[in-house]
């Protein structure tokens, strides 16, 4: 795939539906951030990191904060803490 032309992408990871279709790469412009939902609405930040190997050609790495994958047979809910453990958030993608 040459990189003069647009690069389009959707990414979709388990627990959420996928994105929307993203401009990921047009003329050394890269797109920053992806922004996944899961079924109660509630968002997850994919990064997107290039790395330009010479010769036209582009590497692109999707990372994000965290991941939690539960291998128990146990159903779990997990939340986050504000700084003054007054407040519980859902995290999302469960």
């Amino acid at each position: 795939m040459s990189i003069k032309y647009p690069l389009f992408v959707q990414i979709r990871l388990p627990g959420f539906h996928w994105s929307k279709e993203v401009k990921l790469y047009e003329k050394d412009q890269t797109k920053k951030w992806i922004e996944l939902f899961d079924d109660f609405n509630l968002s997850l930040r994919v990064k997107v990191n290039v790395w330009g190997l010479g010769q036209g050609t582009r590497s692109f790495y999707f990372l994000t904060s965290c991941c939690i994958i539960n291998e128990s047979k146990v159903d779990l809910h997990f939340f986050s803490v504000s700084k003054r453990k007054t407040e519980y958030n859902s995290l999302p993608g469960q």
